[in-house]
Formats: C-alpha cells, structure tokens, sequence
C-alpha cells in the first residue's frame, strides 16, 4: 500500500491523483471516489480501469440515521471487503504494489502473535545500519522514557550494531529484524514495522532514528502521548553538534537553542492503513469522510514535542554516512534532487570532505549538507534529561551567538 491525498503525491517518480471534493453521499460516493482514483492511473494518465464488487448496500434507514451511525456502517462494510482490495487494484495498475511486495519479502519480521490495541501502548520502530557508536544510548533513551517495546530492523550493518542490539534484546523488549533490500525505500519500509507494532498491539508508535532522542516538556514521552487526545504528535528537531576533543555523552556539544529547520518528525496513533512519509516527517492516515472516500486524513495533532538529532558525531561517522546514503539512493529510482545532500556527500573527496568536517566542529556554516552549525547555541550535555531543558537553560539570555 501507498500513502494517498487529495493531490498529486510523488513517490519515486511516480504520481498518483487523487479525488477532490465530492457533492455525491453515501455509497456512491464511494464508488465515485474509487473511479476518479482508477481514472487517473499513472502520472496522470488514462487508463481503462474496471471497478468490481461494489459497494455492499446501506439500508435506507441507515441513511436516514445519525451522520455518526452511517459512517460507522458503510467504514465498516468497507474495512471488511472493499477499501484494501480496490485501493490494491489502483495500486496494482500504477506499479506500486509490485515495490511493496519486493520490500515486504526482503524484510525478515520477528515472530508475532497479535494483540488487540492496548490503550497507552508505546512502541518506538526504527530502522538502522552501522549505528554502532549511537544506537545503544538511543534504544536506552527510548525505555527510560517509558515505552514498552522496541521494533528494530537492520539493513546490512558492517559494524557491531547488530551485535550490540543483540545485548540490548537481553535486557530490554527489544524486536530485531533484517531488511534485505539496499534501496533507500524508508517511508514503505517503516510502514512494514509500524503495522508489526500495530498488530503487537502498540497504540502509539514512535518512527524514530539512531541519532535522534525524543523528549516531552515536563514529563517523559510516555506520559505525553498517553495523555494527548490527537492522533499524531509532532516533534521539532533541535541539533547538536560535536565540540573538539569530547565524545557524544561524555561533555558538552553545541545544541541549538530554537529549531532551525523547517523539517519535523511525527509521533502518531496506529491505525491499519497508515503511511509514513520519507524520513518519517509525515503521516497519511486513511478513512471515510462526509463527501465519501478521502484517502489522506491526518486527523488532530499537537505540537509539543522536542527531539534531539545528533546527525554528525565523527569523521568517519561523516563519510560512512554519506557515502551509504548516497549508494542507497543510487538503487532507488528517485529523481535527483530527491536526498541531494547525501548524494552531493557521498561524491565529496577526502580533503573537501576533511575540509567541510572542520567546519562543523568549528561551529561555521556549511553549505550543501543539510543540517550544519551557525545557530545560536548552547553548550549542554542532555545525555541525562528524562524531559525537554529540565534546568530551563535554553533561554534567549543564555543563547551564544554563532
């Protein structure tokens, strides 16, 4: 499955159109919507789409219900028989699916029996390859703010990543899986791990990576997410950055003191048709809406969040990254501008590489990577937070200039 909208998304050069607005109610609604959708086919195109199995009946009296009621009925009806087999048939016909199924076979997923959804149920996944130097104290991260389980999948890791989460497993619900494939497919990728942690009965679930640590204002992750009333909780990104001469955990980095960057990552209730957009900074949710068939519906979400992301921790760290973003990208049939800063990282040569790693730990701008210093700052050590800037040390006053 393929996350939808109601405009044109692109997902590896292809584009779908969805449905706009729809006067029409009910069933034919339904049924409308799922023809504008077959209609379009790829890129927009035409194609002889034939719609079957329609659309099981509502009684009149139904009809005639509370709005509540009938949607409750005809999503129903829909779950049951219509709404996967006719969206997969759409799919088929755009070539997407056969992608979802490559992905689905190279991914190994631990063995499960499934649960029904357990209400405050945390579950972070992630998907992760020669982590070696951060994933211990990011898993770790993750169950000291208080959730439950952990679904990891490894993607070729060369380095002790898979060994050491291994030792995690030991002492932590930690699930490991292997994916198998080397294209950089993520967001489909974490759509097979969220819906493993979904059928594991998780109620919210965390797509988070190695170099990221999430945290909630004034009490752990947790504890916010139980208590929030949205379906998708978003979490603004704050970097930090490596000082000369300390390692990650052992002293103070450089850790910007507002957000600077427009990306944000999505923490999100599950649910069965969930889609996770590229690097998870956004969810696709389907349903059934008033004018019929609406395929994107985020739902409510809330801000609050905080999260952590150390992108650059060494010099190796720097060019294993982007050399193994840049060969990932390569399998894939993205277009170009597509991850471009791994692409252009991955191209660098050794002394134009040493020269833009200087840089970063100087704390100087530097063009073209993405995520690099020359924000106001502050020298913390947050390896020890349990919730955002307990201490209240990232105020205006205590900001250092660039």
């Amino acid at each position: 499955m393929w996350p939808l909208g109601p405009e044109t998304i692109l997902h590896g050069g292809r584009a779908i159109e969805t449905l706009g607005h729809s006067r029409k109610r009910g069933p034919s609604a339904v049924r409308s919507a799922l023809g504008s959708l077959a209609r379009a086919g790829p890129k927009g195109g035409a194609a002889n789409f034939r719609i079957e199995s329609p659309v099981k009946r509502v009684p009149p009296q139904t009809v005639a219900a509370s709005r509540p009621v009938f949607l409750r009925t005809v999503s129903q009806a829909l779950r049951r028989e219509t709404l996967s087999r006719k969206i997969h048939r759409v799919l088929s016909r755009a070539g997407l699916t056969a992608l979802s199924r490559q992905l689905s076979r190279a991914m190994d997923l631990p063995p499960m029996r499934p649960h029904r959804r357990v209400k405050g149920s945390v579950w972070g996944v992630s998907l992760v390859k020669n982590e070696a130097d951060i994933i211990v104290p990011a898993v770790e991260h993750l169950f000291r703010q208080g959730v439950e389980g952990v679904l990891v999948a490894d993607n070729g890791s060369t380095d002790e990543t898979r060994a050491l989460l291994g030792v995690l497993a030991e002492r932590y619900p930690i699930h490991l899986a292997c994916d198998r494939e080397p294209g950089y497919y993520q967001g489909m990728k974490m759509d097979l791990l969220s819906d493993w942690a979904r059928r594991a009965g998780a109620d919210w679930i965390i797509p988070f990576d190695a170099d990221e640590f999430w945290f909630a204002p004034g009490e752990t992750l947790s504890e916010y997410l139980r208590s929030c009333s949205a379906n998708i909780a978003r979490g603004e990104l704050h970097n930090l950055y490596p000082v000369p001469g300390i390692e990650f955990g052992q002293g103070p980095w450089r850790l910007e003191t507002t957000p600077q960057h427009q990306v944000v990552k999505v923490a999100f209730r599950s649910c069965r048709y969930s889609f996770l957009g590229a690097g998870s900074n956004s969810v696709y949710r389907t349903g059934l809406s008033w004018n019929g068939l609406r395929v994107r519906r985020p739902g409510l979400s809330s801000s609050g969040l905080r999260v952590l992301h150390v992108p650059w921790r060494s010099y190796d760290q720097f060019r294993r990254k982007g050399r193994q973003g840049s060969e990932a990208l390569s399998r894939t049939d993205y277009g170009a501008n597509f991850g471009f800063h791994w692409r252009m990282l991955g191209s660098l040569g050794d002394e134009a590489a040493r020269e833009k790693w200087d840089r970063i730990i100087s704390g100087q701008q530097v063009e073209g990577i993405c995520w690099s210093p020359g924000a106001p700052f502050r020298l913390v050590d947050p390896s020890t937070w349990s919730s955002w800037d307990p201490d209240g040390i990232l105020t205006p006053e205590a900001t250092i200039a660039p």
